[in-house]
């Protein structure tokens, strides 16, 4: 093989990986938010993708894909406001809810969220119902930074073959 030809492999193999890395920094930019998820536990193969969906979920929400969050919320889920201590019933009231929370962490506001992070889950699935229970934790950066934990149950149920939350409980408390 000749210099020229050694060159052009080496920057073939170069280019896609600066391309990615540049992608991958311009998403950071548009929204800083970072969601992972610690140490799943699966109780077996279809707990997996429970978790997997509440990954998506938690995802989705904290980038403000609401379309998304709506695809995986059943009809008549329910929720609390852990501020009010008030029942939220039905997809929409929990996503005017949910959107009205996002707003004031939005990448444009004066604490924006900057990390999202789902450690130890753990989903136990009987037939179409999964318990799912994880601890959250959220950073928000700016001029507000803190940092938040809750201990989250949440309930989800399997609808034409797609996972859906059902209930959701979080009570977040500043740690930080």
């Amino acid at each position: 093989m000749n210099k020229t030809a050694g060159a052009l492999i080496v920057l073939a193999l170069i280019f896609p990986m600066a391309s990615k890395a540049a992608q991958e920094n311009q998403s950071k930019e548009q929204n800083q938010c970072v969601v992972s998820t610690i140490d799943p536990h699966p109780a077996c193969s279809e707990s997996s993708v429970v978790i997997d969906t509440v990954e998506k979920f938690n995802h989705s929400y904290t980038h403000g894909d609401f379309k998304t969050c709506a695809e995986l919320i059943e009809d008549n889920c329910t929720t609390f406001d852990d501020v009010t201590k008030k029942l939220i019933v039905g997809r929409q009231a929990i996503l005017d809810h949910m959107k009205e929370k996002w707003a004031a962490h939005a990448p444009s506001s004066n604490a924006p969220l900057a990390s999202f992070d789902i450690t130890t889950p753990y989903a136990e699935v009987k037939g179409d119902t999964a318990t799912v229970i994880y601890v959250a934790v959220k950073k928000y950066g700016g001029e507000y930074p803190a940092k938040f934990e809750s201990h989250i149950n949440c309930v989800y149920v399997k609808k034409d073959g797609h996972w859906l939350m059902s209930h959701y409980k979080s009570s977040w408390k500043r740690v930080g």
